[in-house]
């Protein structure tokens, strides 16, 4: 049975970093905050979210491969009962991100710009405004986080 779950990443790069990737060349991103957006439809949706915090043993795929090699994923918010289609139109009208890399993530889905978005400001409690977005068109939040190097305070538990 598949489960219809769409997720967003959240990646720190704490210098400006270099990717190279075939179909773009060389990317060149700056420090900072950034949001990806992507979908889980299988069976098990927390593999496809795991995988991202991975660095070193996994075939690198996708895109999103390129940049969670060189930055740190910090957490990801997996929404069950809606996909990536969803989640992009939200974050395409979030206030607090803008677009970058046209077609990153997106080659699949011609009517997205992108799956890349920076975050405009330096505060993660913006993660707390998109979780509170995500909170009333998801069926079901599963927060995860895998990382020593960062830190959030049960307040951002507490709104699930």
């Amino acid at each position: 049975m598949q489960t219809h779950a769409g997720y967003v990443l959240l990646i720190i790069c704490p210098s400006d970093v270099v990717l190279q990737v075939s179909s773009f060349g060389e990317i060149k991103l700056e420090k900072g905050a950034y949001m990806y957006v992507g979908s889980a439809n299988l069976k098990n949706p927390i593999t496809r979210v795991l995988r991202h915090f991975n660095r070193y043993k996994k075939k690198v795929h996708w895109h999103i491969d390129h940049l969670t090699e060189k930055c740190d994923p910090l957490l990801a918010l997996l929404c069950f009962g809606i996909g990536e289609d969803n989640l992009y139109d939200m974050l395409e009208s979030f206030d607090k991100v803008e677009p970058v890399i046209s077609g990153f993530g997106s080659t699949d889905k011609v009517l997205h710009k992108t799956h890349l978005f920076k975050l405009l400001t330096q505060e993660l409690t913006v993660v707390n405004s998109l979780i509170s977005v995500l909170v009333k068109i998801c069926s079901c939040i599963e927060v995860i986080s895998i990382s020593n190097k960062y830190c959030f305070s049960q307040a951002l538990l507490s709104r699930l």
